[in-house]
């Protein structure tokens, strides 16, 4: 008996075991349940919040419709509309207006292919550049290097289709005023330049729009009528009306399509200078690979540029793809002696760049917040401005100025807006060092190696800045200046304090930043390597000719 109740109690410790166990696992799953109903509960609220929002924001949006119709209607009842519509619409003034601006855009158009015949060089030597609206304030390493190719000999002439505030042209880039022609977006010339290539150049276009075809998924046929291609033929006729042996373009936006084509077309040589945008899928016709294997020189303007440049293209044409960084004009920036800052004395700083997310400014603010804090004197000048044509900048602007009255660093954050190069010599010259707090974002872009940080180099600026995009190419951590993690406010601030409380500090990276750009930046060492390129393309064209 002793046994068998020995046996029931082992037999009800098991059962008693096993139920625990049960109940652990049922308070387990009990447990799980409960976090994922938590997280639904907690989505459910996301989700109410933002349904609550595009309620309100449509709610927004109809009454701003019912204030446009009704200022609709109130100016459609005004003596003035009524007089306007009855001069412009039920005389013919408004339709021989727009005759008008056709003849003219015809003519125009006559007029520039006869000079283009006419001054025409003999040995018909001529790099045409190919932007959409020049000039582009923020574009200056591209008209740098346009220049640096009239330094080698070459005719440099530039096409563009929208002209812009030549005001703001830094009178350095003069010679290019000098030498563009506004192109007409005139379909009658379109279908004529396109009659042209098909006559002179049997089979050529429908070869080049096969290979795009095949990149994009669009048949020929829908390619043939399409703007852009159209367009293309105009660029690609005028190229051969200036003698062009070489075309150059600058991103892998419209324009290098319209290069690519009409080198195809012609059968000359062709580079294209990449930035950033070669990561962003943004643009249905921006072919990297294919921009890539049909280039025959193809600059990389960091060495991390020139690895995704070769992934994108799958290693197959490593050859044509040269790290050239953006050169600057040494002269342009000189380096200043600036006095040995005494204890307590102000310390200046600039950032010269576009308001967009990947300048990271907001962390800029809240560094110069944190010195502040700190009980030190510090002023960063921000040079530049949104970009009114990006909706992301416009938003980013907004957040960046709306962080800055948050902290209450009106003061301390002097926002300048755009202004021209000769008039950055007095900020930089004030300035002990150039900020750049840049980050990488979620759909891929990030800087390269910026023209910006490169005229604060020049200027004999230490640089405080992170390990965003093509930076670590530009600037040693320690010596020319000082690098922090991306998105580390305290991080910046750490690296200002340390220049603010060591002046020796400050001196020394200082002469090493004005050493590194003359060893590796400046326009006088970093065009040898395209030029010898583009010089060894064109003459080889001369010789086939």
């Amino acid at each position: 008996r002793a046994t068998q109740a020995e046996g029931d109690r082992d037999a009800q410790r098991a059962r008693a075991q096993a139920l625990a166990e049960e109940l652990g696992a049922a308070s387990h799953r009990a447990d799980h349940l409960a976090g994922e109903l938590a997280a639904e509960r907690a989505t459910l609220v996301e989700l109410t919040q933002k349904a609550s929002m595009l309620e309100n924001e449509r709610k927004r949006l109809l009454e701003d419709l019912v204030r446009t119709d009704a200022e609709r209607a109130r100016l459609r009842a005004s003596r003035e509309w009524r007089f306007g519509n009855f001069v412009w619409n039920k005389m013919p003034l408004g339709y021989l207006s727009r005759r008008g601006k056709k003849w003219l855009r015809r003519l125009s158009d006559l007029k520039d292919r006869a000079l283009m015949r006419m001054q025409r060089r003999a040995e018909g030597v001529a790099v045409v550049a190919a932007c959409w609206e020049w000039p582009i304030y923020s574009h200056t390493f591209v008209y740098q290097e346009m220049i640096g190719l009239t330094h080698m000999g070459l005719d440099v002439r530039m096409f563009h289709w929208k002209l812009g505030d030549v005001g703001q042209l830094h009178k350095a880039f003069a010679y290019l005023a000098d030498h563009r022609t506004l192109l007409q977006p005139v379909w009658e010339s379109h279908v004529r330049d396109k009659e042209h290539f098909e006559k002179t150049k049997p089979g050529r276009l429908r070869a080049f729009l096969e290979l795009v075809a095949q990149r994009t998924g669009r048949k020929v046929e829908e390619l043939e009528n399409d703007s852009l291609v159209m367009q293309g033929c105009t660029f690609a006729r005028m190229a051969e009306l200036a003698g062009a042996k070489y075309l150059h373009s600058y991103f892998f936006y419209d324009q290098s399509f319209m290069v690519m084509q009409a080198a195809w077309l012609l059968g000359i040589p062709r580079g294209v200078s990449c930035y950033a945008d070669h990561m962003l899928d943004d643009y249905p016709f921006k072919l990297v690979g294919l921009q890539v294997e049909l280039a025959d020189v193809v600059v990389a303007t960091s060495a991390r540029i020139k690895r995704e440049l070769s992934a994108k293209s799958g290693g197959k044409h490593d050859d044509k793809i040269i790290v050239k960084p953006n050169g600057v004009d040494g002269a342009r920036f000189p380096a200043v002696e600036r006095p040995t800052r005494a204890k307590g004395d102000r310390f200046e700083a600039i950032s010269i760049s576009r308001i967009e997310p990947k300048k990271g400014l907001t962390f800029l603010v809240e560094a110069v917040a944190d010195l502040t804090r700190r009980g030190h004197d510090v002023v960063v000048h921000v040079v530049g401005s949104k970009d009114v044509h990006s909706k992301g900048s416009l938003e980013y602007a907004e957040g960046f100025e709306r962080r800055i009255a948050e902290l209450g660093m009106q003061e301390r954050v002097i926002l300048h807006g755009m202004k021209k190069q000769e008039e950055l010599a007095p900020l930089l010259q004030r300035s002990r060092a150039f900020v750049a707090p840049y980050v990488e974002v979620e759909n891929g872009d990030k800087d390269g190696i910026p023209t910006a940080m490169l005229e604060g180099l020049a200027s004999g600026l230490p640089v405080v800045t992170t390990d965003s995009g093509s930076i670590l190419e530009v600037v040693d951590a320690g010596v020319e200046g000082l690098v922090v993690k991306q998105r580390d406010a305290k991080g910046l601030a750490d690296a200002f304090e340390k220049l603010i409380t060591d002046p020796a500090l400050e001196r020394r990276m200082a002469k090493a930043a004005r050493d590194r750009f003359d060893r590796e930046f400046d326009i006088r060492v970093t065009e040898r390597k395209l030029h010898e390129r583009v010089a060894g393309l064109v003459q080889r064209v001369g010789k086939a000719k």
